[in-house]
């Protein structure tokens, strides 16, 4: 059976190879926005990892094309998204801070790539092999949108400059940034960079989730925070290549410098790029990624239910898991095609997510137990739905993973029984072997929609288009 579902799965990327080669090489690239089907969304989100400072930054960016229809009362259609993310280990900030932009007007959302100095417009999906090469810019000083990401394929860097004028934080927030690829695309060198969903990222599902890298380095960064009726910064973080971390606080009346901590450059700061298109986020979700620098571990995991595109309603579990740890040899991807969930256990009001995956056919598993202080999630941001971008998830900087994994490489002398029906069958045991074992901090963890602590699942139906017939408990 898996090999007739293997051969079905080929001749789909065949028919559709066609339609996914362009003028952009990488699927971190844009596509191009269907004319007929909406809604549409494309986002891309970048988070920082310092393990030197304890700080972690991120940005995300996006648009979308909503539906025709209006949106519910009281809420307008937003078709593009800037926002900027800031959590501080060390400094007692424990709450994930978020600096928000809607942008009402696709017109002020600029796409675009360059071949030899000329600008090429998105009039063709982007092939999988390549160096991405693209510019999206926001100019909407009037929303607190402005700036640009490119990613340069000759260089292989990603380089941002954006400012968010929020004026519900009451700050104007800056962060710039020079991330350098160098090869640290998700996949193996050589392997086409499919990202944790394998060849299906190819195929014309409704929401892909696509990751370009996660250990990419980050060569300097600054992040700057003003409130809007200050005269000076009240924070600057800046990381200087080949150097350490400087964070100086000030006065925001008198630029008088109350406190100056400095952080050698050990462990450095590590880039997570990844990119959804598609119809919109599902009715509830998890994401979760890590980078620890130290043993070179990484992974990103999703969880939700997605709408499938048949002609009656259906909705199916969809997990999409990858670990990668390349100092071992270890290329790990685990989805609905080659595995099945062993545990999951969500509790968006506690802050916990217990996963354990097992792969149909090698045995391999993977356990994560991840958890975060309620304290450290953020206030609701925006995500990707029918009416444009809406206040959907939160998300924490802060949370740590235990994880596990077990692979099908000879005897262990670990006793995985114990009683516990989770864990492997006595028959499975004697193949498998721990290769992985270790608790990883500074990792992201997000829940959205009905996933969310005490979410309002009416609204989230109406943000949606419809009320939820399935509801996560």
């Amino acid at each position: 059976m898996s090999s007739v579902f293997s051969t079905g799965v080929s001749l789909l990327l065949l028919a559709f190879s066609a339609s996914l080669q362009g003028a952009f090489c990488s699927l971190n690239d844009p596509h191009v926005f269907p004319a007929k089907t909406k809604p549409f969304m494309e986002g891309w989100y970048l988070r920082m990892t310092d393990a030197d400072a304890q700080v972690t930054l991120g940005v995300v960016f996006g648009l979308s094309a909503p539906v025709d229809e209006a949106p519910p009362k009281g809420m307008k259609k937003n078709a593009g998204y800037l926002g900027i993310f800031f959590q501080d280990q060390e400094g007692g900030e424990k709450k994930l801070q978020v600096f928000n932009a809607l942008i009402e007007k696709a017109s002020s959302v600029y796409i675009y790539g360059e071949h030899d100095g000329e600008k090429i417009g998105v009039t063709k999906n982007p092939a999988v092999e390549g160096a991405s090469n693209f510019k999206w810019c926001a100019n909407s000083p009037e929303e607190g949108a402005i700036g640009c990401f490119v990613a340069d394929p000759k260089e292989e860097t990603l380089q941002m400059s954006f400012v968010v004028i929020d004026p519900k934080e009451n700050k104007n927030v800056v962060l710039e940034a020079l991330v350098k690829i160098e090869g640290a695309q998700w996949g193996a060198p050589g392997e086409k960079n499919y990202g944790p969903m394998g060849a299906w990222v190819q195929l014309p599902i409704p929401l892909v989730w696509y990751v370009h890298t996660t250990r990419a380095r980050v060569v300097s960064y600054t992040y700057q925070e003003t409130p809007r009726d200050g005269k000076f910064s009240t924070r600057q973080l800046e990381r200087k290549e080949g150097e350490g971390v400087t964070d100086v606080r000030m006065d925001a009346v008198t630029g008088e410098v109350q406190k100056t901590d400095t952080y050698a450059h050990t462990l450095g700061a590590h880039g997570h790029l990844e990119k959804n298109w598609g119809k919109m986020f599902p009715e509830a979700w998890i994401w979760s990624q890590m980078y620890d620098a130290a043993t070179e571990n990484y992974f990103a995991v999703t969880y939700g239910k997605l709408d499938l595109p048949l002609p009656v309603k259906l909705k199916a579990p969809a997990h999409l898991i990858g670990f990668r740890n390349w100092k071992k040899n270890i290329s790990l991807d685990f989805r609905p095609d080659n595995s099945h969930i062993v545990t999951q256990r969500v509790d968006g009001c506690k802050g916990t997510l217990e996963l354990v995956v097992r792969q149909f056919l090698t045995g391999a598993r993977f356990h994560l137990n991840i958890r975060a202080a309620p304290d450290s999630f953020s206030k609701q941001f925006p995500g990707p739905l029918k009416y444009g971008f809406s206040d959907i998830c939160v998300e924490s900087f802060s949370a740590v993973a235990d994880v596990e994994v077990w692979m099908p490489d000879g005897e262990s002398d670990i006793d995985m029984d114990g009683g516990d029906p989770d864990q492997p069958t006595p028959e499975l045991k004697k193949n498998l072997k721990r290769v992985v074992k270790g608790t990883f901090k500074l990792a992201a963890l997000e829940f959205g929609g009905t996933f969310q602590c005490n979410a309002d699942k009416k609204m989230i139906g109406r943000l949606r288009g419809r009320m939820p017939d399935v509801v996560f408990q």
